[in-house]
């Protein structure tokens, strides 16, 4: 009796949708193919900014280039599909040319039909981070809370200027080789450091006119042996980051077929969130995918979720 009592309350669908999930480790790291330059991009937003700007403006667009780490800000009203698509084709398609793909998480704007038609005419794949799991863009993630910072050291009383912050902290971090290819943003987009103020009274400049095609010859001879190397260092990297993170996962034990429920963080706007279930489901797994991911279906209305 004693066990029949004990299995039918395990089995309460409303107890377990209002308890938090059971801890449960990590999966083992699934690291991105490392790309060319401008191959794939990495996009996030930060805001919204309780003071908008002058012109209207709560909101950064960062944009990343997951080979070389060159980064792009743009300061935005909103996170509107328009915005979006707006930057994209006029910064960065039409600018660096048509990127393999792009990644971002599943804001209603980044999944927006506008943007999806803009990627389409450029022939640009979109890769969406897995629900509640923005480890996916960590790229764009990881920067986000460098230039938060950099803002904040140097952001004025009424925090109203921080878009003409921006192309100087751009500058630092075009211009600082990246821990994992240990080499400049710069340097991976042109072959050569970047110019600063005081180079010009310490460095001659040579005379151009006089060797032009050896000039450019040398350089992408740098930029060819740059990034040679930075691939072989991003891969190191890479590797080492996956073994110390992978000590701590362990491999998923869910099978097509069976039923689970979805920690869902979320909450709707009007709901309590203490009140508000910690659980939604139930849903069958009707198909793995591959990096541990999942598509689901719910038992109620056969909607589909990935996860």
């Amino acid at each position: 009796m004693y066990q029949v009592v004990t299995e039918y309350i395990r089995g309460c669908e409303p107890c377990q949708k209002a308890k938090y999930p059971p801890h449960s480790k990590r999966v083992p790291m699934t690291p991105m193919p490392i790309t060319d330059t401008f191959a794939r991009w990495h996009m996030d937003f930060i805001g919204p900014f309780k003071r908008e700007t002058s012109e209207g403006h709560r909101f950064i667009l960062i944009i990343v280039d997951s080979f070389s780490k060159w980064v792009e800000c743009f300061p935005v009203k909103s996170e509107s599909a328009a915005e979006i698509a707006s930057v994209l084709h006029k910064e960065i398609f039409t600018r660096y040319g048509s990127p393999v793909s792009i990644c971002t998480d599943r804001g209603q704007g980044f999944m927006s039909k506008l943007v999806a038609a803009v990627n389409h005419i450029f022939n640009v794949k979109h890769s969406f981070t897995s629900s509640y799991h923005p480890q996916t863009n960590s790229i764009a993630e990881r920067t986000n809370k460098t230039i938060i910072q950099c803002i904040r050291t140097v952001i004025n009383e009424q925090q109203s200027n921080w878009p003409e912050l921006l192309p100087g902290i751009l500058m630092a971090f075009r211009m600082t080789p990246s821990a994992s290819s240990e080499y400049s943003p710069f340097y991976l987009v042109f072959g050569k450091d970047m110019n600063l103020p005081f180079d010009a009274n310490l460095i001659p400049r040579e005379d151009l006119n006089k060797n032009l095609k050896t000039h450019i010859d040398n350089i992408l001879d740098n930029l060819k042996i740059a990034k040679a190397i930075a691939t072989e260092n991003l891969n190191h990297a890479q590797q080492k980051q996956k073994t110390n993170y992978d000590k701590r996962t362990e491999l998923p034990k869910f099978e097509v077929n069976d039923q689970v429920l979805v920690f869902t963080p979320k909450v709707p706007v009007g709901y309590s969130s203490k009140l508000y279930k910690k659980q939604d489901g139930p849903f069958y797994i009707v198909d793995k995918g591959s990096n541990y991911t999942y598509k689901l279906r719910r038992c109620s209305d056969h909607k589909l979720l990935k996860v």
